[in-house]
């Protein structure tokens, strides 16, 4: 039997240049910040014109939201159906429910996105909409459901619901914030060599010791 032939490498590239335009806004706007990157560096970077970039995205708040589908969605998902069937305690799926964000979130280039936001939202009100509806909300409704599961059994206090997620919601911020600060003022307390995930580990070790009853 004959093999198939091998596509051509130019359908491959363009199947591909979707993902490619999305990692190379990614990256920009890491290194930039959302307002500072322009369409054509983007375009540039992923090796396409620019006029090719608005033929995929139509703007540039179109591509921020891809870039948050493409990163953050399909992570926030599957800590969605990981908290549906969960049969441990409380605490085990808080933990793990953190530790999957950050494996597959915080100690990447996605971690950006939130600082990105804090810093920016009040020049791109939309794109802060479309974040905070598509991955803030959903988020928050998982630390509610986490946290009243454990009221529920007995494991945990009832505590007030707002200012806990405030409590988790500066552990899955922090990160790109302290890695900015490193970068920017060179502080020995913000150490590029700082153990992040070990801080993470023990920050969340800390506020589930604080509900437990």
């Amino acid at each position: 039997m004959n093999a198939l032939p091998t596509p051509p490498t130019r359908t491959r590239r363009k199947d591909d240049r979707p993902a490619e335009l999305l990692q190379a806004a990614l990256e920009l706007f890491a290194e930039k910040g959302y307002s500072a990157t322009r369409s054509e560096e983007i375009a540039k970077r992923a090796g396409v014109s620019k006029g090719t970039l608005f033929l995929y995205f139509g703007t540039k708040e179109e591509l921020f939201e891809a870039v948050v589908k493409h990163s953050v969605t399909p992570v926030l998902h599957d800590a969605q159906a990981l908290a549906k069937n969960f049969t441990g305690s409380a605490s085990e799926l808080i933990m793990t429910l953190i530790r999957l964000w950050w494996q597959r979130s915080g100690s990447t280039i996605s971690r950006a996105i939130p600082n990105m936001l804090i810093s920016e939202a009040h020049h791109f009100p939309h794109c802060a909409a479309y974040y905070e509806e598509e991955v803030l909300v959903p988020c928050r409704q998982l630390v509610y459901d986490a946290v009243n599961r454990g009221v529920a059994s007995g494991e945990f206090r009832p505590v007030d619901m707002g200012h806990l997620w405030l409590s988790f919601h500066s552990l899955l911020t922090y990160p790109s914030v302290w890695e900015k600060a490193a970068r920017s003022t060179g502080s020995v307390l913000l150490s590029e060599e700082t153990d992040m995930a070990a801080f993470i580990e023990q920050h969340c070790q800390i506020l589930l010791r604080g509900l437990l009853a």
